[in-house]
């Protein structure tokens, strides 16, 4: 079945990468049904270089926004394709196949793949779950740039809640899974992308923190449940390990003390 994959680029300030980006996607062997390129008012050069490659942008935006998901909003809001990739500023396509091959996986709702996550010299390769539920998202979430997200889905639950400034897209995970009963999730054997983990998210632990907290409280029931399941799962494990529940119970004792 053949279909149509937007690619959402957001960018600002990333002169040293922006060039690697591009490329990546103009050397796919099928290129992006859209591709909508978004800046939020650089002044380092990338819009010079975004400009070499314009002839490829179904649309391009250059203007200050309220942050990363009021531009990913805006994004979506004007592609009309059948999916939704974001791929931004300073990270890439891992193969030049990759669209080729989620055209050839396509059908459900979210489908999530590999994404090379490197810092400095090293990296790892993170890999998806074959499942996903809320019980998933209690402390961790899908990376934007290796899920790949049917346009409709926006249009039923919402876009992202731009008033987050990194947990956006998390949050937009935990709305989804807790609101969508039937959600066609699929897990394809590729690398997507490659990330470099020194954005605002990687550097702002305590805004990290804040956020996920507020989302927590927004949506009370999953984190509710599995805290219940943390508590019959430690007293299971105790009962069955009481040097488990020695160590729990001391380490308890010396925080207090501190």
């Amino acid at each position: 079945m053949i279909i149509s994959v937007a690619l959402v680029t957001i960018v600002k300030n990333e002169v040293n990468r922006i060039r690697g980006t591009l490329e990546s996607v103009v050397k796919q062997t099928i290129p992006p049904s859209e591709w909508i390129v978004i800046d939020g008012g650089s002044n380092d050069g990338t819009i010079n270089i975004l400009l070499e490659y314009q002839k490829y942008f179904t649309s391009f935006i250059v203007e200050e926004d309220g942050g990363i998901y009021d531009a990913m909003n805006k994004g979506i809001n004007l592609c009309n394709s059948d999916y939704v990739l974001f791929l931004n500023g300073g990270d890439y396509l891992n193969s030049k196949n990759v669209l080729e091959f989620i055209n050839d996986n396509s059908g459900s709702d979210l489908l999530s793949g590999n994404i090379e996550v490197r810092s400095g010299q090293d990296y790892i390769i993170w890999c998806p779950p074959t499942r996903i539920d809320p019980d998933f998202f209690y402390d961790t979430t899908l990376p934007h740039c290796g899920t790949v997200i049917k346009k409709s889905l926006f249009l039923d639950f919402g876009l992202y809640d731009n008033t987050l400034k990194i947990c956006g897209d998390y949050e937009w995970f935990v709305r989804l899974v807790n609101n969508k009963t039937d959600l066609k999730y699929y897990k394809i054997d590729l690398t997507i992308a490659t990330y470099f983990k020194d954005g605002i998210s990687t550097h702002n632990e305590r805004l990290r923190i804040k956020e996920n907290n507020r989302i927590k409280k927004a949506y009370p029931y999953i984190y509710r449940m599995r805290r219940k399941h943390n508590w019959f799962e430690f007293m299971y494990t105790s009962l069955l390990y009481p040097r488990y529940f020695l160590g729990h119970f001391i380490k308890l004792i010396f925080s207090r003390i501190k």
